[in-house]
């Protein structure tokens, strides 16, 4: 499986002052979408066609092989035509992965950066910092930094069964993992327990971390586990989910599964190839 936070040409960086470049790429994101010219991430030359470009408006966040990168602090200055927004997560089949990451990054940081003009402790005006990923107020200085928001995923395993439920909000018919923000005062192996029994009425065990992975929509973090089943009957909360069931570890084609470049799908055939070796190698 193929997890897109993976090494690449793709490198970021904390600083926002640069100057531009008619050749370098700009990343304009909104309401998880990306803008993009015959399939590729436009350059400032192609966007300083645009009215309501100004340069004081992009944001450096990193480079591809020496070419710069620039978000947008608000796009709603650009005449942009939503003919040219693509979903992010369809963009994943369109770039190459180091464009992706980078507009992974560039989907984060424009929310934060939206959202973030006004302080929270005052009310004054926010302005970027220059060395960090952080905004200070022009009138307290209290300094705000980038939102990041933790959240626990895992595959609910019962020997040759796993546990998938669909999300009450899902516009699409897929089964995934059991999912959920940490709370404050919780551990990770804390909230993957109450996430659970507060979902579906299970009790869990023998919590094992396997990897973790950005999900920008628009600031999460997601830390992925595999976890046996102890005790319960399944009881669904219908107000997260719309259904919850076991499905057979040989039968995974019945159901549809998340898209390849999400976690889920990676913990899933995580413990599809764990499950096939051990009958292999008892």
């Amino acid at each position: 499986m193929n997890l897109f936070n993976q090494a690449s040409d793709f490198s970021f960086y904390s600083s926002g002052v640069k100057t531009p470049q008619a050749s370098d790429l700009i990343f304009l994101v909104k309401h998880n979408k990306i803008y993009i010219i015959n399939n590729s991430i436009p350059l400032l030359k192609d966007i300083q066609k645009l009215s309501g470009y100004s340069v004081d408006k992009l944001y450096f966040f990193g480079s591809i092989n020496q070419i710069d990168c620039y978000c947008c602090i608000k796009n709603d200055m650009f005449d942009l035509s939503n003919d040219n927004f693509t979903s992010i997560r369809s963009s994943f089949n369109l770039l190459a992965l180091e464009n992706f990451q980078a507009t992974l990054l560039a989907n984060h940081l424009t929310h934060w950066l939206e959202s973030h003009q006004y302080c929270g402790k005052c009310g004054g005006k926010n302005n970027l910092l220059s060395h960090e990923y952080a905004m200070q107020c022009t009138s307290s200085e209290f300094t705000s930094y980038t939102k990041v928001s933790p959240c626990v995923i895992a595959v609910i395993y019962q020997g040759d069964k796993i546990l998938l439920a669909k999300n009450k909000n899902a516009t699409e018919n897929i089964y995934s993992c059991i999912a959920g923000f940490v709370n404050p005062g919780e551990n990770l192996e804390t909230a993957l327990a109450r996430e659970t029994q507060e979902e579906v009425g299970l009790k869990i065990k023998n919590i094992q971390y396997i990897a973790s992975q950005q999900w920008p929509f628009p600031s999460s973090l997601m830390m992925g586990f595999l976890a046996e089943y102890d005790s319960g009957e399944i009881t669904v909360d219908y107000n997260e989910l719309a259904d919850a069931k076991w499905v057979n570890i040989n039968e995974l084609n019945t159901v549809k599964l998340p898209t390849e470049i999400s976690i889920a799908s990676h913990l899933i055939h995580t413990y599809h190839s764990l499950y096939k070796s051990r009958l292999v190698n008892p």
